[in-house]
């Protein structure tokens, strides 16, 4: 099992403070969806939140896609599974 991080996004809150969302890819050696996701939510330099998808993905290259995703519209830990969730159903059904 491994972590790297993707990157990260600054947003501003509404009360005025800066956090700092940062993007991991996970690898899980002996799953079959060996990809998933982990994001953390950092004020003042400090973790205050994260959340993990666990295994989403058997190739990196899809991961990475979602990661990207996500990246781009900010999505921060407390909703990442929430909209991994619609994003996974919209494919599927669409």
């Amino acid at each position: 099992m491994g972590i790297e991080c993707q990157g990260f996004e600054i947003i501003h809150q509404e009360d005025g403070n800066e956090a700092v969302i940062t993007y991991f890819l996970e690898t899980f050696d002996d799953a079959i969806a060996k990809y998933g996701i982990y994001v953390e939510k950092e004020l003042n330099h400090q973790v205050v939140e994260f959340e993990q998808t666990g295994g989403i993905a058997d190739e990196r290259e899809k991961a990475e896609g979602i990661l990207k995703l996500l990246m781009r519209n900010q999505i921060t830990p407390c909703v990442l599974n929430e909209v991994l969730y619609d994003f996974l159903v919209e494919r599927i059904s669409g």
